[in-house]
């Protein structure tokens, strides 16, 4: 099947998939995702002495990393990567939430900006699995931390943190274009 086939039946296929009850359950395992995620948060900071999760921006380089994971000791490392392993779910929660969000909100006055939202959320989606099989390598090779696999990650991340402002910027305009919407109907009616 080629591209052009394939970008005509996604918005036919978009209508048949994307509803407001499946939003309503992405956003429910979003925010359950969010709060799994929570106390083991809390527990890494406290096991590192407020250094939370490491930072993988530009900008970070192996050995901040190491010192950080060396600061965590084996409990916080272990902390670390049962946060990893429920945030390899949360993603694909937040990349349904807002193919679902933008494709309700913009898909009959704006279906292109709907597609190229849903592509941002889709790779978000998969750069952020990427970056989490490379987060699980650093750890599992600790203390040795190749550079090249650091800075895939940090790229990765990088990356990942512009999709992610892109879509929760997507998903702000799809509650206000909601918002309006339902302003709309109500002065119709009155």
């Amino acid at each position: 099947m080629n591209h052009s086939v394939l970008l005509h039946r996604l918005p036919s296929w978009l209508d048949r998939q994307v509803t407001p009850r499946r939003l309503c359950l992405a956003m429910i395992a979003a925010v359950l995702l969010q709060l799994a995620m929570m106390p083991l948060d809390r527990h890494l900071h406290l096991v590192s002495h407020g250094l939370g999760k490491p930072s993988l921006i530009f900008g970070s380089s192996a050995e901040m990393l190491l010192r950080q994971l060396q600061a965590f000791g084996a409990d916080g490392r272990r902390t670390l990567a049962q946060l990893y392993a429920i945030d390899l779910v949360f993603p694909t929660a937040l990349a349904l939430t807002t193919i679902q969000g933008v494709w309700l909100a913009f898909r009959r006055d704006l279906p292109d900006v709907a597609l190229l939202l849903a592509a941002i959320a889709i790779a978000f989606d998969l750069l952020d699995l990427l970056e989490k099989i490379a987060s699980f390598i650093i750890l599992a090779q600790f203390p040795l931390i190749e550079t090249g696999l650091m800075r895939f990650t940090v790229t990765s991340t990088s990356i990942k943190l512009i999709l992610l402002a892109t879509m929760y910027v997507g998903l702000l305009a799809a509650l206000l274009s909601w918002l309006f919407r339902r302003k709309g109907k109500a002065v119709q009616k009155a």
